[in-house]
């Protein structure tokens, strides 16, 4: 359930001074003998209402309900300790697509011709003899492309040459 909200002091010193006036105030005949003038709803107190929201049974004004925190709470958690697991989060991240699988879009189980299959796919479009027409920017990017799936490739076969080397013995 959410808490509600305190109504604003100066609301509630504007009600007191209408309920006091009210109380002391001679009973109006008019509004005895004529039913429609009776039923007709007084006007909300003035105030802070530009965010008020209308009751649907009633007309008045209520003042806004606050809004509600996403977490209980007992689950809330210090700043810094958000900030740690974001960067953790963030370094987990950067590790899978950095890692030499994720470079070459090739995910296990390898084998050398899937290795070699997603490199002869990047480096045909990033090998700098391939950009030379173009921008010193593109091929730069090219350049560094090629350099990262050339080094993943070569990782990915030695861990195979690794792999197989292990399974013999």
């Amino acid at each position: 359930m959410g808490r509600k909200a305190k109504p604003d002091s100066k609301a509630l010193v504007h009600i007191h001074a209408q309920a006091t006036a009210l109380s002391q105030a001679p009973p109006d005949k008019s509004t005895k003998d004529d039913p429609k003038r009776a039923s007709k709803k007084s006007e909300p107190p003035p105030g802070n209402d530009q965010h008020a929201e209308p009751d649907a049974a009633t007309g008045h004004l209520h003042a806004p309900k606050q809004r509600s925190s996403l977490l209980p709470t007992g689950l809330r958690f210090p700043w810094w300790a958000v900030l740690l697991l974001a960067l953790y989060l963030l370094l987990q991240l950067g590790m899978t697509l950095e890692h030499p699988c994720g470079v070459l879009g090739a995910w296990a189980p390898l084998t050398r011709s899937d290795v070699g299959k997603s490199y002869r796919s990047i480096s045909a479009c990033t090998h700098p003899d391939k950009l030379r027409s173009r921008s010193q920017h593109a091929v730069r990017r090219g350049e560094l492309l090629f350099q990262r799936a050339t080094k993943a490739r070569d990782d990915l076969y030695d861990a195979l040459r690794v792999s197989a080397l292990l399974a013999e013995t």
